[in-house]
């Protein structure tokens, strides 16, 4: 945020909603935001009355995750990299066509889905921020799983075996294994 005065004046600024005084931050230059904010300036000048307080609301948002693969039909097996577009952002997705809270299971940006016939919503988190937007894409699958597939995640893994059943070991967080269990871990698949 630029922030612009009479030449020669001082302007003096606050990011947590306060009036600014004499001992607030000096401006010198853009203020960069991080996170949804109540900026407020005021400036002053000798031998001039010091100004009114300038004030504004910024909300920033979270910038939409990314996937690698569009909407479509795929062969079994086939992943999808979800990536976010914020750094520092957690990722959280669904598979029952409901829109994802910082509830539902936790991807790492960079990690992976095996596609299914579902539809993978995913959206951005960071502390301070309105969430991202969702981002929503249909896949469906043609063929049959193989065995020795395997995909992990944060803290899991899962496996196919020979029979097409699949397997989930690691971290139960959030119901990440889709075993029903939302805390703790599995040691064994």
């Amino acid at each position: 945020v630029t922030i612009t005065a009479t030449a020669g004046a001082t302007i003096r600024y606050t990011t947590n909603g306060s009036t600014p005084t004499t001992g607030s931050t000096l401006y010198t230059g853009p203020v960069d935001l991080s996170q949804t904010t109540t900026l407020k300036a005021k400036a002053w000048k000798v031998d001039y009355t010091e100004s009114a307080v300038a004030s504004g609301g910024y909300t920033l948002k979270v910038a939409p995750p990314l996937l690698s693969q569009v909407p479509g039909s795929y062969p079994a097996g086939t992943t999808v990299t979800v990536t976010a577009a914020t750094a520092g952002a957690t990722l959280h997705y669904t598979l029952d066509r409901s829109d994802p809270t910082e509830g539902d299971p936790q991807l790492v940006s960079g990690g992976t889905v095996v596609l299914g016939n579902y539809t993978l919503k995913v959206r951005s988190f960071k502390a301070g921020c309105d969430p991202s937007d969702v981002v929503s894409a249909a896949y469906s699958v043609s063929g049959q799983l193989t065995s020795g597939m395997v995909s992990a995640g944060e803290g899991f893994s899962l496996a196919v075996l020979s029979d097409g059943t699949a397997w989930s070991w690691g971290s139960s967080a959030n119901g990440k294994l889709g075993t029903g269990v939302t805390s703790g871990s599995q040691a064994v698949p």
